[in-house]
């Protein structure tokens, strides 16, 4: 039972895996107009605000504003230019700076929002260190599907041996020997079909058994 159950593991756990790397790549791109929209709406306030901080403070007193400003967060501020910002992003993001909207790039992790004056203000947030959560998170995946498999498992295993122990008494020579498996088992079916040829074959055998003692 142990070869199989581990084959069986690790079918589930590769595809689990590649189910997770496939959403972790391509869902930030299929969903992106959804995702983007969420952001930039729960950004219309700051965005204003930091608009309005940076219209009082013009000039070369632009930058001194943001380096101060960026003392105070994780935002990771800094002025680029539109042809810079236009270089770094593709797509749907490209399009979203080419009509005026703070352009989020496709991962989430870096921002684009253009200025009245032509530049643009890019911020790259700093991400808080998750990766042992991450790793719990997985770890617990991985447990939970280990229990589903091996609660299947032994469920669909215990079946098969009451079928095996039946097929050797049978062929031990207790013709009588008959599969007692629940309507619900997964191999309820099977069953149905090794008691009716049990039964042909000893009801056979039992005819040949009559037709030679008539003789």
């Amino acid at each position: 039972m142990l070869r199989p159950l581990i084959r069986l593991y690790l079918i589930v756990i590769v595809f689990v895996a590649a189910s997770i790397v496939f959403i972790q790549l391509s869902f930030d791109r299929i969903f992106y107009e959804r995702g983007a929209q969420a952001q930039r709406d729960s950004l219309t306030t700051y965005a204003f605000v930091l608009n309005d901080y940076l219209e009082r403070h013009p000039g070369a007193q632009r930058t001194l504003a943001l380096r101060e400003l960026a003392r105070h967060g994780n935002e990771g501020f800094r002025f680029v230019s539109m042809a810079d910002a236009r270089a770094q992003l593709s797509g749907a993001p490209l399009r979203d700076l080419d009509s005026g909207k703070i352009a989020i790039s496709y991962d989430g992790k870096d921002y684009y929002m253009p200025l009245a004056d032509g530049s643009v203000l890019y911020a790259h947030p700093a991400e808080a260190f998750d990766l042992d959560i991450r790793i719990y998170a997985y770890g617990v995946l991985a447990i939970a599907t280990l229990l589903a498999v091996v609660l299947w498992t032994h469920h669909h295993w215990r079946d098969l041996r009451k079928l095996q122990a039946a097929a050797r008494a049978f062929g031990a020579g207790d013709l009588s020997t008959r599969v007692q498996l629940s309507g619900r088992s997964n191999i309820d079916e099977l069953s149905q079909q090794f008691n009716d040829m049990a039964a042909r074959i000893e009801a056979s055998i039992k005819q040949q058994r009559e037709m030679m003692h008539g003789i």
